[in-house]
């Protein structure tokens, strides 16, 4: 049973570090599935730390246990933001994701010391369920974007895998070196997909140095078809790709190497600034109309996507200005 937490602790770590170590252009993202590497290994970890005698290491361990898994689910959403939106700015507001966390690392053993057995079965299921409020946030983000990656997809299900095996394990005693072989066999695959994804878009990167001058020519002519045509709501590749006479898939590959944006992502910058503009000089036209005139379908779906590149909500944006 150690060996084979040991062999995932050593997965973890080894990934972290070659994830600090990477020169990806989106380091943000990065840290996060370093960091997110780490508290896997801390929490694989305590099958080391249930065979040891010694009180104080058991101690806080079991803080630093608790306190990695509650930051498994705000973790996750940093990284899954960060790859969607690649020119995020780590901001303190994410800080404030990490408050449980930081109050397990301090607080755990004394209060399961100072409280009954049965209060603290019911505190431990308010935290086994915690991560499961992130897990559903970034499920959202990434339906709502157009990014596609795997590696996304993967971590997402592997922090709802570490939920399923710690309710398995508190609620029916399953077996905890199955939990621990387990994490350590899919997060190994994980981070092996997230490599063959990076090698491919490098290799791609280099495959079309040769053409940056007509990449430039092309999206000058996407830009503009873009200013004109943002608020369509029907307004998609496809359509653009036609529009231009381009392959979709050239076009893409273009959008991506001029902009680090997906089609996507860039027609939602393009609308969130309009809606910008019309937030701060029309100051009497309805949110949910300035919505609809730039393009989004729903008033829901701009205020997200609103929130997600301003920080804060079309509403404060506006108050700001008057």
């Amino acid at each position: 049973m150690i060996t084979f937490a040991a062999i995932g602790i050593t997965n973890a770590l080894v990934a972290a570090i070659v994830l600090l170590k990477s020169k990806s252009s989106n380091k943000l993202a990065n840290k996060a599935l370093a960091l997110l590497a780490v508290l896997v290994a801390i929490r694989i970890g305590k099958v080391i730390a249930q065979n040891t005698d010694h009180s104080v290491l058991n101690y806080l361990y079991f803080n630093l246990m608790h306190s990695a898994y509650l930051l498994l689910g705000p973790v996750l959403l940093l990284f899954i933001f960060c790859s969607v939106n690649p020119k995020t700015r780590f901001q303190s507001r994410f800080l404030l994701h990490s408050i449980p966390g930081i109050l397990a690392l301090l607080f755990a053993s004394a209060i399961r010391e100072s409280i009954t057995i049965e209060s603290w079965f019911w505190i431990y299921k308010i935290m086994l369920f915690f991560p499961i409020i992130y897990i559903v946030r970034s499920v959202l983000i990434l339906r709502k974007s157009s990014f596609r990656e795997m590696t996304l997809w993967g971590m997402a299900g592997f922090v709802s895998l570490i939920v399923l095996f710690n309710a398995a394990f508190f609620f029916f005693e399953f077996p905890f070196y199955v939990v621990s072989s387990s994490l350590a066999v899919f997060f190994t695959l994980i981070l092996l997909l997230r490599l063959v994804e990076f090698k491919t878009n490098l290799a791609l990167s280099k495959s079309n140095l040769n053409h940056q001058p007509n990449d430039e020519v092309h999206f000058d002519l996407f830009g503009k078809y873009i200013e004109k045509h943002y608020a369509d709501f029907d307004l998609d590749l496809n359509k653009v790709s036609r529009a231009l006479d381009l392959p979709r898939h050239q076009l893409s590959s273009v959008i991506n190497r001029q902009s680090a944006n997906s089609f996507s992502q860039y027609v939602i910058g393009i609308r969130i600034q309009k809606a910008r503009e019309l937030l701060q000089h029309d100051p009497e036209t309805k949110i949910s109309a300035i919505a609809y005139e730039v393009g989004f379908r729903s008033i829901s779906s701009f205020n997200t996507n609103f929130r997600q590149r301003e920080g804060v909500s079309p509403k404060v944006f506006r108050d700001k200005f008057r």
